[in-house]
């Protein structure tokens, strides 16, 4: 692929290795898929546990070492609650 002076490259899409300048193509990510929260679920995964609280997964998989889970590896709204009380 032939480049002139006039063509806009986002700074991104260029990569230069031993001199030789390599274009990118970095495809789009896919958006996230949603997470939905039935109403009278008892007990939450871990995404839906992030959603109920506002949480980004990472963060809530950060801060998820403080909160009780039952043996299943699941969290209750009333861990999530205290969890959220106390900050």
């Amino acid at each position: 692929m032939e480049l002139t002076d006039t063509d806009p490259i986002p700074c991104d899409a260029v990569q230069v290795r031993n001199g030789q300048v390599y274009l990118l193509h970095h495809p789009p990510k896919p958006a996230p898929k949603a997470v939905s929260i039935h109403p009278d679920a008892k007990y939450l995964t871990a995404k839906e546990a992030a959603v109920y609280l506002g949480l980004t997964y990472g963060t809530f998989r950060h801060k998820a070492t403080k909160i009780r889970r039952t043996k299943h590896g699941r969290y209750t709204r009333e861990a999530l609650d205290d969890f959220a009380k106390r900050g």
